[in-house]
């Protein structure tokens, strides 16, 4: 890999493992609130087997390198279409190996809120350690690493505003000091289930569930 690899994070930092059991249910975003799994064991008791969250979010401004920053909606389309060979890491370290898209145990794709990232648990030492992690919610944010193909830059008041627009992929990490503080991961025994979602807005109007027509 490139050498002028840029990542979304800071500091680096050293991981063990640690045990533990618990899992995030309700789930923040930046266009709202969505419920997941309710527990992080299935009905047989299985450990999770999941990871589940956002590496990057749409629009959401941050800093890094003295400039603010955001990721553009898209941005990392050509590079998945481009189906590259994707690795999940703990803290960018190459050597802490979670998960990979050439095997099938890393999926990523674009959504309404950002780049979403699911990974599933293998047999290794970094990969338990990363769900131990996780379930203990001694880690819940990502970052990802990328080169820029194409950026935007806007300038005012003193402040410069850098907009990545294309990007080629190359890691996600699970971190503990994102730059981007509206990323997030999760354990589940399940593919999460977004059955219901509250958008952020004044007021909220529920629906009923049935309608029934009365003739007068």
């Amino acid at each position: 890999m490139s050498s002028d690899i840029e990542y979304r994070f800071c500091p680096l930092f050293s991981i063990g493992a640690e045990s533990g059991t618990s899992s995030h249910i309700r789930h923040e975003t930046r266009a709202g609130m969505y419920w997941g799994d309710e527990e992080d064991e299935d009905e047989n008791g299985a450990a999770p087997s999941l990871l589940r969250g956002y590496a990057s979010t749409w629009n959401d401004e941050y800093a890094i390198d003295g400039v603010t920053e955001s990721v553009q909606r898209g941005a990392f389309s050509r590079s998945l279409k481009e189906r590259p060979d994707v690795f999940a890491l703990l803290g960018h370290d190459m050597n802490r190996v979670v998960a990979r898209t050439k095997n099938g145990s890393l999926r990523l794709r674009e959504d309404r809120e950002g780049l979403q990232v699911e990974i599933e648990r293998i047999d290794t030492p970094d990969s338990r350690a990363a769900f131990d992690l996780v379930k203990t919610k001694t880690l819940d944010a990502m970052s990802f690493g990328f080169t820029i193909r194409e950026q935007k830059l806007k300038v005012g008041g003193g402040q410069i505003h850098r907009i990545l627009t294309d990007i080629d992929l190359f890691e996600v990490s699970l971190v503990a000091m994102p730059a981007n503080p509206n990323t997030n991961v999760s354990a589940s025994a399940r593919a999460l289930k977004r059955s219901l979602f509250i958008p952020r807005s004044p007021f909220i109007t529920v629906p009923p569930l049935t309608r029934k027509h009365v003739n007068d």
